[in-house]
C-alpha cells in the first residue's frame, strides 16, 4: 500500500470516527459585511444565510435590512442584490459541523456571474410619484444616472477591452444604456474595479402613469420585460445582469460585489455623486484555492505602548480597516506533503470588526501571513502557519505597531520673501465668497464631490511619493488664507496620521474593505519619501525629503514646505466678425469664453472661463490666468500655479476662430497682460429634403417622423467639427424639407470642457462636406462646400431618398409545429440585423415580444397594425427595417397601449411631440452590443460621450441582403435558432417581405454536485459542461450547481470537469449520453463528480503575483525585542 493509499485509509477512519463521536467542531465567526461588533455578528446584519425569499429574525426579506436601518445609517434604500454562484454561502458561524463552503468556485477557473437587483419597498429616491430607483438618462442637463455593479479586479474579464465585456441585462438591449470600464483609481467607492453601469430612457407607460427610467419592487415595473421572471421562479419580480466569462481571482478569499448609483448630479450635471445600497445587502462569493479549502481566523491586535490608540490598550483589536494576505506553497491535500504550487488568500475587515479577520477558501499550504491596518506597520508574522484541508485555524492573532507621522508648515513665498495668501486661491472675496469658477468645481476628497466654501477658505492637496515616484498616499483640505503661524508669517499646516490618538499615516487606498466608502488599509512603512503639496495659483520649486523611521515607536516627523506665487496673465480677448483688420463687434449668441496657456511641452498649466447665457454687450472680455484649479474628478490634476517659463495663450469661443496666438513670459509672483483677436468663423445654411426614387426624385413627406435629424460637416481631413449632436432637429409630418441654419462649429459648453478638456470650436475657412443622417433616408450625392470666415454660405440643398424597407415575419415553432412562445417569462427581446454581400451591417431592430399580447402592437413610432392581438401567446411576429435608428427596446415596446397613438406624432403642438425631441438628445443610431464592431461600422463616440451610435441613423440602400435573427434574452445566447439563410433584396422606397421560422432549440439541463472530504454533496461552481454532438459542441459553466444549453437536436455526448486544469485534477470527470429533440427538455442531467485526489495544478503566475506584488513594499518584519509575540492557533 503506498503512501497515498495509506493516507487516504487514515483519513477515512479519523474522520469516520469523528462523526461518530459527534465530536466535529461548529464553526464559529463574523458575519463580515458592513457594520460589526468586535464580539460576533452585530444586528441588523442582514440575512446571513444567502436564501431569497426566508424571512429572517429581524423581519427583512431575503437579506434585507431594514427601510428605518438603512435610512438611519444614510442609505437611501435598504435594496438588495444577488449573485450567483454564491446564492448558497453561509457565514462561518452559521455553517454546521464543519467548514465546506457551498457553491464557491476555484481560483483561475472561468463562467458566469448572474446578478439579481431586488429593489425595496418603499424607494422614493427621487419623485414622489415614481416609487423606485432613479436611473434616468438625459434628463439632467443631458447627463445620466446610472446603477453600477462594482466587480472586484481580481476578477478579469475574459475579453482583452472592456467594450467586448459580455454583458446582457433584463432591463435593456439597447447598448447604448450599457457601458464597462474600469473605475479610476481614486474612486471613492470601489477604486481600480471593473464596473457594469445600467441607465434607463425617460419614457412614461400611459396607463399606470411610470416611467422606464425607475428600477421597481417585485411586480410593480409596468414594462414587464425588465423583470421578466414569473411565479414560482425564485427570480421573480428582480432584475437581471449577467456578466459572462469571468476569470476567477488567483488568490482565495470571500469576495463581494458592490452596488451603487447616481444619487445626484452636481454643479448642472458635471460631477457624479454615488449611493450604495446597504454593505450588508451585497452579494458575496467564495473563492477556493483547492476542492477542500480551509481557513483562518484572528485579530490584528494594538501593540502600542499606551492607551493613546482611541483610548485603548495593549492588545486590544485595532479600531482601523485593513487585511491579512496569506502567502505560501500548497501541500498535496490527501499525503500533506508540499507541492510547488505557489497559494495566496485574503482577508479583509473595516473598522467596526476591530481587527477581527477570516481568510476563506484556503488551498491546503505552508502559509506566512501579513497583516495591515490603516495607520499601522504592516508586520509578517515570523511563524509559518500549516493548514490542512477542511481545517479551521482560530485565534491567529497579529500585533502591529502604529508607523510615523508627518507634520507640514506650508508657507506663502515669493523670490523676495513671504506674501500674503492671495484671496484668488479661495476662488473668491470678500465680498463674493465663491465666485463664478469655484462654483463650477468640487473637491476631490472626501469620497463625494463638494462644492468650495470659498473665502476665507483655500483647498490644498498634498502627496507622498516614495522613491519610485509612485503616489503613496495624499491628505487634502481647507486652510483659512487670513491666518499666519505664530511668527505672523502666512503659513497653514497638516498633518498626516492622527494628531490625536498614536495611528500614523494611512496607505492603501482600496475597496475590498465589507464597507460602501473605500478605505486606506495600511501604513506607511519605514522609508525615505517625497513631499509634493499643492495650492491653487502656487508652485512647489524645490523637492522635500522627509524619513519615516525604522523604530518601534516612531512618533512624528516635521518639515517645513515653500510654495512660491504663481504669475498671472491678465488676457483679453477682441471679437470680430470679419477678418482682420476690421472692427469689433459683440458675439451675437451666448456661450462660454474659455483661455488656457500652454507651455512649451503642450501642457495646460492654466486656464479660466466665464459664462455668457446671452449674447456679451461689449466687443471684448478679459479674464486672468492663474493656473489649474481643484479639478473635475475626471482630470486628477491637482491645483497648481504657472511655473516660470513662456505660454502661448489661446482661447475659445462658439463660433468663433482665433486669429493669433501670442505668447508670454511667466516669473513668480509677477503680473502681466495682453489682447488678442477671436474672428467669427464660417456659417454655413443647409435644407434637407425628403425625396423618392424617380429620375427626377419628387418631394415626398417625411416617411417617419418624429424620427431625429441631423447634418454633419467635416472638414478635409474627415474630422466632425459641426453639427451633429449640436443642430438636432427632427423629421416633421406634412413637410417634405427640413431647413438648418447657422452650422458654426462643435458648440461645447463649459461643463463639456470640465468634463472632457472640450472646448467649443468655430470653423475656420476651407472646404466642408455635409452629411445627413436620419432613420429611413439615404443620402446619394456627397455635398461640399466652401466656406470663409466672416461670411455665411448661401443655402445649401441636401437631398435625402427614402430609403428600402424590410419586413421581417418570423413563425415560432415548437418541435418543428406552430407553437407560441414558452410562458415562463413575460417578454423575449429580439434583435435582428440585415448584412449587405461584403458583410456590413446596413440595418438593424431591436424589438422586445410579448409571450402574450391583447391588442395590437407594432414598431414604434412607425404606424400600421402589422402585429395583431395575441393573448394565447405569440405565434409570429413582424418586424420592421429601416436602417438604423432611434427605436430602442424594452423601453419603446411596450406591453400595452400603441405608443405612436400615444404620442400624437402627427401634431406639431403636441406636448409630448415636443417632449420627444428631448429623449435622445445624445443616443442617435445603433449601438452594437459586446461582440465588437462588424466590418465596416464607424465609432463616432463625440470626443468622450456617445454622441451617436457606432452606426448613425440611416436608411436601406436598394439591393441584397442577408437576414439574421437573435433571440437576445432571456437566457442568452437565446433559446430558438434561425436555421434558414434568408436574403431580402428591396427596392429604393419599397417593401421587401422575407418570412423564415425560428425553432425552440432542445434543452439540457441538471445539477451538478460535488463531492467533499468527507463524503457529503455540495454545489459545484464554475464546472464546465462540454455537450459534444456529430454536427456541433456546446460549452456551459454550472453556477451555484446549475448548469443548462439550448442545443439542437442530436445525440450528444455530456461530459462534467473542472476545466481548467482539466487534467484531472480535483475532481473525476463524468460524461453520459444525452438525445435533444426540437424544443425538448432534456432535464436531469444531474451529475456527481468523485473527488480524485490529485491536487489542483499550478496555474500561470500572472494573477498571483500581481497580488503579492501589490503587497510587497507594504511586507516589513519588525523584531520585537522587549516581549514575544503571541501566537495563538487553535483547531
Amino acid at each position: 500500500m503506498n503512501s497515498r493509499t495509506l493516507t487516504k485509509f487514515a483519513v477515512g477512519l479519523f474522520l469516520a470516527a469523528l462523526l461518530i463521536s459527534g465530536t466535529v467542531q461548529v464553526v464559529s465567526a463574523h458575519y463580515t459585511l458592513g457594520f460589526q461588533s468586535p464580539n460576533g455578528p452585530a444586528p441588523p446584519r442582514g440575512n446571513g444565510v444567502n436564501t431569497i425569499w426566508n424571512t429572517v429574525d429581524d423581519g427583512s426579506r431575503g437579506g434585507h435590512v431594514l427601510d428605518p436601518y438603512a435610512t438611519t445609517n444614510n442609505y437611501e434604500t435598504a435594496s438588495i442584490a444577488y449573485v450567483s454562484p454564491g446564492l448558497l454561502y453561509q457565514p462561518l458561524d452559521v455553517q454546521a459541523n464543519y467548514y465546506s463552503p457551498n457553491g464557491s468556485i476555484l481560483t483561475d477557473t472561468i463562467g458566469p456571474l448572474y446578478f439579481y437587483i431586488n429593489i425595496s419597498k418603499p424607494a422614493n429616491l427621487s419623485n414622489p410619484l415614481q416609487p423606485g430607483l432613479d436611473i434616468t438618462f438625459e434628463d439632467y442637463d443631458a447627463r445620466a444616472r446610472w446603477l453600477y455593479i462594482a466587480i472586484p479586479p481580481e476578477f478579469t474579464p475574459v475579453a482583452d477591452t472592456p467594450s467586448k465585456w459580455k454583458v446582457v441585462t433584463s432591463i435593456t438591449s439597447d447598448y447604448h444604456f450599457i457601458k464597462t470600464g474600469i473605475l479610476d483609481k481614486d474612486h471613492p467607492l470601489a477604486p481600480g474595479w471593473n464596473y457594469i453601469a445600467i441607465t434607463a430612457a425617460n419614457v412614461t407607460d400611459p396607463t399606470t402613469g411610470k416611467s422606464a427610467n425607475y428600477l421597481y419592487p417585485a411586480d410593480e415595473d409596468p414594462f414587464k420585460d425588465r423583470q421578466p421572471w414569473k411565479k414560482p421562479d425564485w427570480r421573480w419580480g428582480m432584475y437581471e445582469i449577467v456578466a459572462f466569462d469571468m476569470k476567477a481571482p488567483s488568490c482565495a478569499g470571500k469576495y463581494f460585489f458592490k452596488v451603487f448609483y447616481t444619487s445626484e448630479l452636481v454643479n448642472g450635471g458635471l460631477y457624479e455623486n454615488w449611493r450604495s445600497f446597504p454593505p450588508e445587502n451585497y452579494p458575496q462569493l467564495v473563492v477556493k484555492g483547492e476542492v477542500d479549502p480551509g481557513y483562518i481566523t484572528g485579530r490584528v491586535r494594538y501593540a502600542g505602548h499606551s492607551s493613546y490608540y482611541y483610548g485603548n490598550y495593549y492588545g486590544e483589536g485595532v479600531y482601523s480597516p485593513g487585511y491579512v494576505f496569506a502567502n505560501g506553497t500548497a501541500l498535496d491535500p490527501v499525503t500533506n506533503q508540499p507541492t510547488a504550487r505557489p497559494v495566496c488568500g485574503w482577508g479583509w475587515f473595516n473598522a467596526t470588526a476591530e481587527g477581527y479577520y477570516e481568510i476563506e477558501g484556503l488551498a491546503p499550504g505552508v502559509y506566512t501571513l501579513t497583516a495591515c491596518a490603516a495607520g499601522f506597520v504592516p508586520r509578517t508574522l515570523p511563524t509559518q502557519i500549516t493548514l490542512k484541508r477542511g481545517q479551521s485555524l482560530h485565534g491567529i492573532d497579529i500585533y502591529l505597531n502604529p508607523t510615523c507621522k508627518f507634520n507640514l508648515t506650508i508657507f506663502s513665498k515669493c523670490p523676495t520673501g513671504p506674501v500674503d495668501w492671495p484671496d484668488y486661491t479661495t476662488f473668491g472675496t470678500p465680498t463674493t465668497p465663491l465666485g463664478e469658477v469655484g462654483k463650477k468645481f468640487a473637491t476631490l476628497y472626501p469620497p463625494n464631490a463638494e462644492p468650495l466654501p470659498g473665502y476665507p477658505y483655500a483647498y490644498y492637496y498634498i502627496e507622498i511619493y516614495d522613491a519610485e515616484d509612485t503616489r503613496i498616499t495624499w491628505i487634502d483640505g481647507f486652510f483659512d488664507v487670513t491666518q499666519a503661524n505664530a511668527q505672523q508669517i502666512p503659513a497653514f499646516t497638516a498633518f498626516f496620521g492622527n494628531p490625536v490618538c498614536y495611528s500614523g499615516i494611512k496607505v492603501g487606498w482600496d475597496g475590498h474593505v465589507p464597507d460602501a466608502n473605500a478605505h486606506f488599509t495600511c501604513g506607511l512603512i519605514p522609508g525615505d519619501y517625497r513631499i509634493k503639496a499643492w495650492v491653487f495659483g502656487y508652485v512647489q520649486v524645490k523637492e522635500y525629503q522627509i524619513s519615516c523611521p525604522g523604530v518601534e515607536f516612531p512618533g512624528q516627523s516635521t518639515i517645513e514646505m515653500d510654495l512660491f506665487k504663481g504669475g498671472v496673465i491678465n488676457a483679453t480677448v477682441h471679437w470680430h466678425g470679419q477678418e482682420l483688420p476690421s472692427a469689433e463687434v459683440p458675439p451675437t449668441s451666448s456661450g462660454g469664453l474659455i483661455f488656457e496657456a500652454v507651455d512649451a511641452n503642450g501642457v495646460v498649466q492654466a486656464f479660466n472661463f466665464t459664462d455668457f447665457k446671452s449674447a456679451p454687450t461689449s466687443s471684448a472680455a478679459s479674464l486672468l490666468l492663474i493656473g489649474v484649479g481643484p479639478s473635475p474628478k475626471k482630470w486628477k490634476e491637482p491645483p497648481h500655479g504657472m511655473p516660470e517659463g513662456t505660454y502661448t495663450i489661446k482661447a475659445y469661443y462658439p463660433g468663433y476662430v482665433q486669429q493669433e496666438f501670442p505668447q508670454h513670459t511667466v516669473q513668480y509672483c509677477t503680473n502681466g497682460s495682453l489682447s488678442f483677436h477671436l474672428v467669427k468663423g464660417s456659417s454655413i445654411d443647409a435644407t434637407v429634403y425628403s425625396r423618392d426614387c424617380q429620375d427626377p426624385s419628387q418631394p415626398v413627406d417625411w416617411v417617419h417622423p418624429p424620427a431625429q435629424l441631423r447634418i454633419y460637416v467635416f472638414d478635409e481631413k474627415e474630422n466632425w467639427v459641426a453639427g451633429g449632436y449640436y443642430d438636432r432637429k427632427r423629421q416633421k409630418e406634412g413637410t417634405d424639407f427640413i431647413k438648418f441654419s447657422g452650422l458654426t462649429g462643435l458648440e461645447y459648453a463649459i461643463s463639456d470642457y470640465l468634463r472632457d478638456k472640450n472646448p467649443p470650436l468655430g470653423l475656420p475657412t476651407g472646404t466642408y462636406k455635409l452629411l445627413a443622417y436620419t432613420v429611413g433616408y439615404i443620402q446619394t450625392q456627397d455635398v461640399e462646400v466652401w466656406a470663409q470666415k466672416g461670411t455665411s454660405t448661401g443655402d445649401i440643398p441636401i437631398y435625402l431618398l427614402v430609403g428600402s424597407e424590410i419586413r421581417v415575419v418570423i413563425d415560432f415553432k415548437t418541435e418543428l409545429i406552430p407553437a407560441p412562445l414558452p410562458d415562463d417569462v413575460w417578454s423575449y427581446q429580439f434583435r435582428i440585423e440585415g448584412y449587405d454581400p461584403d458583410g456590413n451591417i446596413i440595418a438593424a431592430n431591436i424589438t422586445g415580444v410579448p409571450q402574450a399580447s391583447t391588442n395590437t402592437v407594432s414598431q414604434w413610432p412607425y404606424p400600421g397594425a402589422l402585429n395583431p392581438a395575441q393573448p394565447q401567446g405569440v405565434q409570429t411576429w413582424v418586424f420592421q427595417l429601416f436602417g438604423f435608428g432611434e427605436f430602442t427596446s424594452p423601453e419603446n415596446q411596450l406591453v400595452g397601449p400603441n405608443l405612436g397613438t400615444w404620442l400624437n406624432p402627427g401634431d406639431p403642438e403636441s406636448a409630448m411631440d415636443t417632449a420627444l425631441s428631448n429623449w435622445y438628445k445624445k443616443r442617435f443610431g445603433y449601438y452594437f452590443p459586446f461582440y465588437g464592431s462588424p466590418k465596416g461600422a464607424p465609432t463616432e463616440y463625440g470626443n468622450g460621450e456617445k454622441y451617436s451610435g457606432h452606426k448613425r441613423s440611416y436608411g436601406i440602400p436598394p439591393g441584397t441582403y442577408t437576414i439574421v435573427a437573435y433571440v437576445w434574452h432571456p437566457e442568452y445566447p437565446g433559446r430558438y435558432v434561425q436555421l434558414s439563410t434568408v436574403t431580402a433584396t428591396p427596392p429604393c422606397k419599397g417593401i421587401s417581405t422575407v418570412v423564415f421560422e425560428m425553432d425552440l432549440l432542445g434543452r439540457i439541463s441538471g445539477f451538478a454536485y460535488t463531492r467533499n472530504y468527507m463524503g457529503d454533496f455540495r454545489a459545484g461552481s464554475w464546472l464546465t459542461s462540454t455537450v459534444e454532438g456529430a454536427s456541433a459542441t456546446y460549452r456551459s459553466y454550472t453556477y451555484d450547481g446549475i448548469y443548462w444549453a439550448y442545443v439542437q437536436p442530436e445525440t450528444y455526448l455530456n461530459t462534467m470537469a473542472l476545466i481548467p486544469p482539466g487534467t484531472g485534477a480535483g475532481y473525476i470527470e463524468q460524461s453520459k449520453t444525452a438525445v435533444v429533440t426540437w424544443g425538448g427538455q432534456t432535464d436531469g442531467q444531474n451529475f456527481y463528480l468523485e473527488e480524485s485526489g490529485i491536487p489542483i495544478p499550478e496555474f500561470p503566475l500572472v494573477g498571483m503575483l500581481a497580488a503579492i506584488s501589490a503587497i510587497g513594499a507594504a511586507i516589513l518584519l519588525l523584531r520585537r525585542q522587549n516581549r514575544q509575540m503571541p501566537l495563538m492557533i487553535g483547531h
